[in-house]
């Protein structure tokens, strides 16, 4: 009995574990989302939707970005029925892929204020 009271104890633990995990990783996410949108507003972000040759990036970018937010409510989803480890891997995924169209925004505003 001690054993089972023991196993039970530990996978209350670690499904605690991965709740708490699965949060952060949202909330990760959900700041990463948010740091390219201001980005994308920024007046920089504002100068390169008006250069001819940025805005198709741009425009691109932000599409892939509203996916990659429409993508946390399938984590929300995953989370409310308890699969915690899922919802935490496809929120580190969808923060990974901000943070890489964020770095995209970035290195375009870098090079036209680099150009001057």
């Amino acid at each position: 009995q001690t054993a089972g009271n023991t196993a039970g104890e530990a996978a209350v633990k670690n499904k605690e574990i991965a709740r708490q995990d699965a949060e952060k990783s949202l909330a990760d996410a959900v700041q990463a989302i948010a740091d390219v949108r201001a980005l994308l507003d920024s007046p920089q972000g504002k100068k390169l939707m008006r250069a001819k040759e940025a805005r198709q990036a741009i425009e691109q970018i932000k599409t892939e970005l509203d996916a990659t937010e429409a993508s946390l409510e399938n984590i929300r989803m995953a989370q409310s029925q308890e699969k915690f480890k899922p919802a935490a891997r496809m929120a580190k995924e969808a923060a990974s892929k901000a943070r890489s169209l964020g770095s995209e925004v970035q290195a375009a505003v870098d090079k036209m204020t680099g150009g001057k």
